[in-house]
């Protein structure tokens, strides 16, 4: 399933998602995660994140809410996403099928501040 992501992502896209860990880390993780991206009082999991990284800032931070959690059944509704957001990337993707696309209020976020808050986050994990 996921050589299908990352086939279609290729070199236009990195994607990360996190498979292992407690209930308890993964949650904590997510919230780090959401709030170092300013989206975590807006966004609902399960749920996508994009961003992109320009002149040591990520901006343009946009999360797209899935309806289906599970693995199997929802990777159809991931793809479908990703494909989506990859073909409108110059513009805000089309909502459809009740999918609802969030942009973060913030417009950017430091490179270093970043780093410090996933380097915690994952720190928390272990």
């Amino acid at each position: 399933m996921f050589a299908k992501l990352d086939r279609l992502s290729g070199d236009r896209l990195s994607i990360f998602y996190l498979h292992r860990g407690g209930e308890k880390s993964i949650e904590k993780f997510n919230a780090q995660f959401l709030t170092t991206l300013d989206v975590h009082e807006i966004a609902g999991l399960p749920c996508v994140v994009f961003f992109k990284f320009k002149d040591d800032q990520i901006e343009d931070v946009q999360v797209v809410q899935l309806d289906n959690a599970n693995l199997i059944h929802g990777f159809f509704e991931l793809f479908t996403v990703v494909e989506n957001y990859l073909d409108h990337a110059a513009k805000k993707p089309s909502e459809s099928r009740g999918l609802k696309w969030i942009k973060s209020g913030s417009k950017f976020i430091g490179i270093e501040a970043f780093r410090a808050a996933l380097r915690q986050s994952l720190d928390n994990w272990f």
